[in-house]
Formats: C-alpha cells, sequence, structure tokens
C-alpha cells in the first residue's frame, strides 16, 4: 500500500496500525479522517495526552510531549513557531 501521511509513519509498528485501524473502521489509510481518528486512539498518543491536556506547562514540555507522539527529529521552527504565538496571545480582564 501506498498512503499519504498527515504526520510520520516511518515505523513499521505505525504503519501497519494505521492499516489495520483503516481496515477495522473500513475506511481508507490515506484519508484525513482515519489518520487522525488513528493518531488519537494510538497508544503512543494515550501515553502522553494527559500531559497535553494538562494545561499551564511550558512550551518546551508541550514540546517534548509532542516530539515523543510524532517523532521529530528536531524541532527547530516549530518552537519557534509555539513561542511567538504565544507571545501574541493576550488576556483581557
Amino acid at each position: 500500500m501506498n498512503f499519504q501521511f498527515l504526520f510520520g509513519m516511518e515505523e513499521l509498528k505505525r504503519y501497519n496500525g494505521l492499516g489495520n485501524h483503516a481496515a477495522r473502521l473500513g475506511g481508507s489509510a490515506s484519508s484525513l479522517d482515519t489518520q487522525l481518528n488513528y493518531m488519537l486512539n494510538e497508544s503512543d498518543w494515550k501515553m502522553i495526552e494527559r500531559g497535553m491536556k494538562t494545561p499551564g506547562r511550558s512550551i518546551d514540555s508541550y514540546m517534548g510531549l509532542a516530539s515523543r507522539w510524532i517523532r521529530w527529529g528536531h524541532t527547530g521552527a516549530r518552537t519557534e513557531y509555539a513561542y511567538r504565538y504565544a507571545n501574541k496571545m493576550v488576556l483581557d480582564t
């Protein structure tokens, strides 16, 4: 099979997991809906989900969790973007 991926599928376990998940759902592994559903149901997400949903953590903490989940080699521009975005946030009181 040759899929178009939303996120890294370099690992055979993850690649096969998506294919099996799609088959269980009766969907296509190339579809955005199937990939998103798989991402939120795979064990790697479940391992970091609580940390990602914990408010008030540092950007570096969230980026570290995301890196473990999505398997980024480096975060460079992603981290820079996250800091720029956070700095533009304004709390109305």
